[in-house]
């Protein structure tokens, strides 16, 4: 049933485009939003301008918005028995956009979402790019968690998946496709509860946390092995106690009981080693905190 109906539509549109400007690029952008909201987009652009210009949806629309090479125009919207189908007249225009809400083209299967659409080849077009932007912070469902199911995360599965930096894109090119033919589209996602999202940012945080200290503690080591091949021997003495020290810094006085040095000549260990950019001196009173600076 189906089947004759997208042929005889195909047919009827057919008839339609032989008297008019070739298709040279089918464009359909579907944006998934909060709420089952589903944007589509439709821009079919020819090699010249045309004045008749249809569309079929296999779903109820709502909200149509339809330019010609920019400008908004006003067609007609007729519910068929199958679908939405959108007439526009006396365009005079290369390129048409459609823009409208779907409806019936989301779905569940257990706790999984889907988005679901056989989209019809109704006009002969050179290329078609299908594009389908999930919600933010949405994941597609892995294959190990369909398998049971005997379903696969993304239908047709030659497709490109990348992200545009909010939300991931799923996407199709097709040449040529055939007309009176569709393409069965699906794809199985995800959307994380604002809990678990608090603990995917927290874990992330939490990660690159610990991998900036542990970068700064290699690099302080690393710069610390690299001095110790300049400094004398209590030169390194003292960079030692400050490493061990807390916060990598101490007292001057109980640096030099600890190295078992006058305190003079602690004294000038640590200038000589705060002249170079090595440590710095913190004065407190009649005290004086050496703190390493590597």
């Amino acid at each position: 049933m189906e089947r004759r109906v997208l042929l005889f539509l195909g047919f009827f549109l057919f008839l339609i485009s032989i008297a008019r400007a070739k298709v040279v690029e089918y464009e359909v952008v579907v944006e998934i939003e909060k709420g089952d909201v589903v944007r589509w987009r439709a821009t079919i652009t020819h090699d010249a301008p045309v004045e008749r210009s249809s569309y079929f949806m296999i779903s109820r629309i709502g909200e149509v918005r339809i330019t010609a090479d920019g400008r908004e125009v006003s067609c007609e919207v007729r519910k068929e028995v199958i679908g939405t189908s959108i007439l526009c007249t006396d365009l005079n225009a290369r390129e048409v956009c459609y823009e409208f809400l779907a409806y019936d083209v989301l779905g569940t299967v257990g706790d999984i979402r889907r988005f679901a659409y056989s989209l019809p080849i109704t006009m002969i077009v050179d290329r078609l790019e299908i594009e389908v932007k999930l919600p933010r912070g949405a994941e597609i469902v892995s294959r190990e968690k369909l398998e049971k199911l005997g379903l696969v995360p993304i239908t047709p599965q030659n497709a490109t998946i990348t992200s545009d930096g909010r939300r991931i894109v799923v996407k199709w090119v097709v040449q040529s496709p055939p007309l009176g033919s569709k393409i069965d589209i699906s794809i199985f996602y995800e959307e994380l509860s604002d809990a678990m999202k608090l603990v995917t940012v927290g874990v992330i945080l939490a990660s690159i946390v610990v991998v900036t200290i542990l970068t700064v503690s290699f690099r302080q080591r690393e710069r610390a092995r690299q001095l110790a091949r300049v400094l004398t021997p209590q030169e390194k003495a003292v960079i030692e106690l400050l490493l061990k020290s807390p916060k990598k810094q101490i007292d001057q006085k109980t640096l030099a009981s600890r190295l078992d040095l006058s305190k003079s000549k602690v004294s000038r260990l640590v200038r000589n080693l705060a002249e170079r950019g090595i440590v710095e001196i913190e004065r407190r009173g009649r005290k004086n905190r050496v703190r390493l600076k590597l």
